[in-house]
């Protein structure tokens, strides 16, 4: 039976190409990029701001990346010009962005296996909300869209968010699943003790708190010891810009928290 045609442009956006182009207008790298990945490609005409558009699609730019995913490069292409892309009739469209809850869709996401493994309800939450696009959510009951929203109820997640957003969701909850499953292959207990969390840092601090903190706060419990450079734990620390996401043991948290806290 063939993919749908949503389907494959959701695949091609997770594939990594090598670029080089010079001198090319933005439409012309989007395009070739289209057109290696063997997706049907459209243009929003029906915009208010037609001359704008055609202004930033025009406009030559010089890019050279190696294996760089096809979502992270539209995202260096559209995002400076306030453009977004979309996939709608069976097309991958560029525009500006969508009326408010135009450019928003609903999903669910089966998290029934991250629960059982220990993972608690709200700190996933917690993760994906402060990992994923921090201010494009909406965390005041009276705030109005187009900020997005998320709930856990049961074993299901449901987000409200933008198509690209939903993407990032998806590969971070699959990253999640492969490490319990991982586990639970190699014969180890179930990972209770282990949970995500994301904690919000200055954005020129995130990056050395990242190498600092398995140095400073219990060294045997991460994946690599710092120290001897050896695997020795199983907690694990990613920086980004603005943030901490930590996977380690209740009682480690508890002394990160109180760390950072006195900052």
């Amino acid at each position: 039976m063939e993919t749908p045609v949503s389907d494959r442009i959701l695949e091609a956006l997770d594939k990594r190409f090598d670029v080089d182009y010079a001198g090319k207008t933005r439409r012309e790298i989007i395009e070739s990029l289209a057109q290696t990945a063997q997706i049907p490609l459209e243009i929003d005409r029906g915009v208010i701001d037609q001359e704008e558009l055609e202004r930033s699609l025009n406009q030559k730019l010089t890019l050279q990346l190696k294996q760089a995913r096809l979502e992270s490069l539209l995202g260096l292409l559209l995002e400076p010009r306030g453009l977004i892309w979309t996939i709608r009739h069976d097309a991958l469209w560029i525009s500006p962005p969508l009326r408010g809850e135009e450019s928003q869709e609903s999903r669910t996401y089966d998290v029934a296996n991250l629960l059982a493994s220990g993972h608690d309800p709200e700190d996933l939450l917690e993760a994906i909300r402060g990992t994923v696009e921090p201010e494009h959510w909406d965390t005041s009951p009276r705030s109005r869209p187009p900020s997005g929203g998320a709930a856990c109820n049961g074993q299901v997640l449901f987000v409200r968010q933008s198509q690209a957003v939903h993407l990032m969701i998806a590969q971070i909850l699959a990253e999640l699943d492969a490490i319990v499953e991982a586990a639970e292959e190699s014969g180890e207990k179930r990972v209770d003790t282990l949970t995500w969390k994301t904690y919000r840092v200055s954005p020129e601090s995130s990056e050395g708190l990242a190498k600092v903190l398995p140095e400073i706060i219990a060294p045997e419990s991460w994946s690599t010891s710092p120290r001897q450079g050896h695997l020795k734990g199983k907690g694990e620390i990613r920086g980004g810009p603005g943030f901490l996401l930590i996977r380690q043991t209740r009682s480690v948290h508890s002394e990160i928290q109180k760390l950072l806290a006195s900052f």
